[in-house]
């Protein structure tokens, strides 16, 4: 009975052992660190509203804007500090300070003063405001001071003097427990008796306690009362001096204690709560206790942290606007803090003795104990304690260090031993794996990685490269250990993934590489290849299989990277884009999350979602115990179901159920905070602050130098590290790219063509969390006056009156010239056909005739000369000829020469003329006709040469009033260098004549068919 009463309390005390680990986090603002901050009003909009020393600001949880900034009405408010901001029902605001009371409606930047009247007549300040029954009250001055009550909205009506009183001051209104009306001061408060008297009473003669949840009326406790811990049975009760334990017939007995700051202040405990969690100040320390999990009497856990301010009174705990946060200050001293709840998600694996150790392989022995590999030996924690610490089992010397691990059948254990090779694991015992077939002399052999293929393979990959290991004969040997020269021999094999069947992807710090096994044929990825096998990096570092087609890989220094094997890059995943670092140490999918990527970089762990583009950062103030993750060091628990990772300060466990589910808090609000605009005209930079809600349409005349756009995300969780980014979508588009504007939230526009756009901008929270809405802003950006289509007219207009008479007399100057130009071209032509076709007709005839001399080579060679020539001179004859000077002449010439050249090769050809009607008609400049037409037959020339048998042939002509474009293509292979025509000239005679027609030509392999070669000639303006 004893021993299993025993076996009881140890799984209880293991239950609370494990369980998820709670804290709260707590920072410093750094906007606020100079700013006394006496009162803070939340704004359902997203702002937050803060009466300091130094004035009103309005806060968005990144940058202060004061409020004499934000007034478009009314008068210039006048420099001081302000003690008291309140918002009413209607979302206007009134302010109290050294200058009195204002009213201010944030909707239309309209401030006015608040008349009071001159009594006591020592000071005007306003000290306090409070809201009761319709009226608003406000205190005035110290030592005497005085409360007046009006009715907003009633200028006419005076206001009302309700108290004066000759010592103190007053810092606040709050009603009793009752309900009833108190003028709250240090320590004291001023209760008004039923003959209608104020009598001084001490806070807590009125309270115990009080109670504020977000979105509801405080609730006071009333003397007596207690503040009970829900989900404790009673048992449990929040005192003001501690935390209280409650059975009955015994004496409450204090479980937790805390101090106080000064004997002035009045121990009322002011609790707040948020997301399940109470809070409260006393000292310098705050306080919180977690509701969650709270059964049966479990005892309550008291966390406390030391605030990082100037010590002085108790601080004042306000919700902030998002609902997740709450902001802490004290009246008496500058700065302010973050506080909010934080289950942690994470938490490390201590060692024992306690010392940071560099991790690599994570997961468990054949006998069911964890186990971490590190740089400071091997670590082991008992299968049957998951609260134990690691305890070391071997040195570094005795067992290397473990880079990564794979199950053998007979509780065995493979192991990658960077410090070694390869070495199984069998009954506490390790015992290296002999290298068998041939091999260089042992130098460095560090073992990286390892996988089990589907046919039942091993693989292993080192810095001496790729390796097949059989289990059974206990030996290793390298692939393709006959070919000393094979490319992998030399590589570092970071990891090794399988894809479709024989093929393995192997990762190296030189490329990745695509192995065909049966073949040892490799393909590699990296930065000098073509597309589809180019990639931004080639140092690649862990790879993940998602689907035949999506291969993500981890890089050094590229972040994270989407590869289809067919179609190339898809998706890079930086720090533009979210990622906390460029570099991802590992890579890994979890069973019970499927959709998700589990990546370790070298400043923290990242769930991402490609579906949806999530991305969750987890740091050390998530109770990771090392931000650096290093290479492989991550391991799945089945058993529990958690995520092991480890990095250069140890190793730690992350409920990777937990992160996936969070988070369930309220999204954030994004704001448009500021619109900045600098005229390169007067060299004055405009800013504005667009009211709540408001947002403006933009213009960006051609004087304007810049536009900044400054958004903020209401994430006011301690170190909020947001996330923006922002898109311009052209009139007339659905959508866009969207681009990062990292974490400050200002886009900065400049030089943006003109035209009317949509300006998008977006943010989400370091946990992926998005905003409830995007912003959406209409852009205009207006044309110079010199560029506008009505100057354009004008100027046209002007023109044409002013050289009217020229243009006539050059028209008709011209048109001789061009008759004369044709007369003679008509003549030459028929003078070449007469003269030089009639000899070289007769030179072929006589070859003909001469064939019958006993070296018939040479007399071939001759008549094939002869025809080329006569062939040649007629082709000449054909460009100074007038009569063909059309797109239709020149369409049909080319298509005339295509046919009879492949005919004569015997390969196939294909003729393609656009747009569609060809414009026949068109009369083609006689340069242009003559050119393109001799380029073209170079062209041909230089294919039917150097093509490959069986290589298809391609001509496409496309003549329009803006540009002509000839364009041969030549299919197979590219050849191994450039084509060069009979005469010697090659390319240089092609670019000679295209430069004359002021074009552009283009020569090499065809990148768009992946094979062949492509002559691409482009003209300008070639019509006549």
């Amino acid at each position: 009975m004893v021993r299993r009463q025993a076996g009881c309390w140890l799984l209880l005390a293991l239950a609370v052992l494990i369980k998820p680990a709670w804290a709260q986090q707590l920072s410093t603002d750094p906007a606020l660190r100079n700013l006394v901050i006496w009162q803070a009003v939340p704004d359902p909009a997203g702002w937050l509203w803060l009466a300091t020393d130094r004035g009103g600001y309005r806060y968005d949880g990144q940058r202060l804007v004061p409020l004499r900034e934000l007034v478009q009405q009314g008068p210039v408010l006048p420099a001081g500090s302000m003690r008291a901001v309140l918002r009413d029902a209607g979302g206007h605001l009134w302010w109290g300070g050294a200058a009195g009371l204002w009213a201010f409606d944030p909707g239309k930047g309209r401030l006015r003063p608040v008349p009071l009247p001159d009594y006591p007549a020592k000071r005007l300040g306003v000290t306090a405001l409070g809201w009761y029954r319709g009226r608003l009250w406000v205190g005035r001055d110290a030592d005497p001071f005085s409360v007046f009550s009006l009715v907003p909205g009633q200028p006419r009506q005076p206001a009302r003097a309700e108290l004066r009183h000759p010592v103190g001051w007053v810092t606040g209104f709050a009603p009793d427990s009752l309900g009833r009306w108190r003028v709250l001061g240090l320590g004291r408060a001023l209760a008004q008796t039923p003959t209608g008297r104020w009598q001084v009473q001490r806070l807590t003669a009125l309270y115990h306690g009080q109670l504020l949840r977000p979105g509801h009326a405080p609730t006071w406790l009333p003397p007596g009362a207690r503040l009970v811990v829900p989900g404790t049975g009673g048992q449990w009760q929040l005192r003001a001096t501690g935390l209280y334990r409650v059975v009955q017939g015994r004496p409450a007995e204090q479980t937790d204690t805390w101090t106080w700051s000064s004997n002035e202040m009045a121990r009322v405990l002011r609790v707040v709560q948020l997301d399940s969690t109470w809070f409260w100040s006393a000292g310098e320390q705050v306080f919180s206790l977690s509701l969650r999990g709270l059964r049966g009497g479990q005892p309550p856990v008291v966390r406390r942290r030391v605030a990082p301010l100037l010590f002085g009174r108790e601080m004042e705990l306000v919700p902030l606007p998002d609902g997740r946060a709450l902001l802490g200050f004290r009246f008496d001293a500058p700065g302010a803090v973050r506080v909010a709840p934080a289950e942690l998600a994470a938490e490390p694996l201590p060692t024992r003795p306690a010392q940071p150790i560099s991790t690599r392989a994570l997961g468990r022995l054949p006998d069911g104990c964890r186990f971490v590999s590190s740089y400071e030996g091997l670590w082991v924690q008992p299968a049957d304690s998951a609260a134990a610490p690691l305890r070391r089992l071997a040195t570094t010397l005795q067992a290397g260090v473990w880079f990564a691990t794979l199950p053998l059948p007979g509780k065995r254990l493979l192991i990658a031993n960077e410090l070694g090779h390869f070495d199984v694991w069998d009954q506490g015992r390790q015992r290296p794996l002999p290298w068998v077939g041939p091999h260089p002399p042992l130098g460095e052999t560090n073992g990286l990685c390892l996988l089990r293929d589907r046919a039942g393979r091993v693989w292993g990959g080192s810095v001496a490269g790729l390796f097949m290991i059989d289990t059974e004969r206990g030996t290793v040997r390298r692939y393709r250990e006959a070919d000393a020269g094979y490319r992998l021999h030399q590589c570092r094999i970071e990891a090794l993934v399988e894809g479709p069947p024989d093929v393995l992807w192997v990762a190296t710090s030189q490329g990745l590489y695509h192995l065909t096994v049966s073949t040892g044929q490799l393909q590699r990825y990296g930065p000098n290849e073509p597309a589809p096998r180019r990639l931004p990096t080639a140092d690649v570092r862990s790879l993940l299989l998602t689907h035949p087609d999506s291969l993500w890989l981890g890089t050094f220094d590229q972040g994270l990277l989407l590869l289809h094997p067919r179609r190339g890059l898809q998706r890079q995943l930086g720090p533009a884009q979210g990622l906390p670092s460029e570099s991802v140490a590992f890579l890994t999918r979890l069973p019970t999350d499927p959709l998700a990527l589990w990546l370790g970089t070298y400043r923290g762990l990242v769930r991402y979602v490609p579906r949806t583009g999530r991305l969750q950062h987890l740091t050390a103030a998530d109770g990771l115990a090392a931000e650096e993750c290093n290479r492989q060091s991550v391991g799945y628990d089945a058993a529990t179901g958690e995520l092991l990772v480890g990095g250069v300060g140890g190793a730690s466990r992350v409920r990777a159920a937990q992160v996936a589910r969070a988070p369930g808090q309220t999204r954030p609000q994004l704001l448009l905070a500021a619109l900045a605009q600098h005229s390169a005209n007067t060299g004055l930079t405009h800013t504005r602050y667009p009211a709540p809600g408001q947002l403006p349409a933009l213009t960006m005349a051609p004087g304007d130098a810049f536009l900044d756009v400054q958004v903020a995300l209401a994430d006011y969780t301690p170190d909020a590290q947001p996330r923006y980014a922002f898109r311009l979508v052209p009139a007339g588009q659905d959508s866009a790219r969207w681009l990062g504007l990292g974490r400050r939230g200002t886009l900065h526009l400049q030089q943006v063509a003109p035209g009317d756009y949509s300006l998008q901008l977006r943010g989400e929270t370091a946990d992926g969390q998005p905003a409830t809405r995007h912003i959406t802003l209409p852009l205009t950006v207006e044309q110079p006056w010199q560029r506008r289509p009505a100057t354009w007219a004008v100027g046209t207009l002007l023109l044409a009156a002013a050289v009217g008479g020229g243009v006539y007399g050059w028209q008709r100057l011209r048109a001789g010239r061009v008759r004369a130009e044709q007369q003679l071209r008509a003549r030459l032509a028929a003078d070449l056909h007469d003269e030089v076709g009639n000899l070289l007709t007769r030179v072929t005839l006589r070859a003909e005739l001469a064939r019958e001399i006993p070296e018939p080579a040479f007399l071939d060679e001759l008549l094939h000369e002869s025809r080329a020539a006569a062939a040649t001179v007629r082709d000449l004859i054909w460009t100074v000829d007038a009569a063909a000077d059309t797109a239709g002449a020149l369409s049909d010439r080319l298509q005339d020469l295509l046919t009879q050249s492949a005919t004569a090769a015997g390969r196939p050809a294909n003729f393609t003329r656009s747009p569609e009607p060809f414009p026949a008609a068109a009369t083609l400049r006689p340069d242009v006709r003559q050119h393109v037409y001799l380029i073209g037959r170079e062209a041909l020339t230089n294919a039917l040469k150097h093509a490959p048998a069986g290589a298809d042939l391609s001509l496409t002509l496309t003549v329009t009033s803006v540009e002509l474009v000839l364009d041969v293509q030549q299919g197979g292979p590219a050849p191994v260098a450039a084509p060069t025509s009979r005469a010697g000239q090659g390319l240089r005679n092609l670019h000679t004549r295209a430069h004359q027609l002021g074009g552009t030509l283009t020569a090499g392999p065809d990148a768009a068919a992946g094979a062949g070669w492509r002559v691409r000639l482009r003209v300008p303006r070639p019509l006549q």
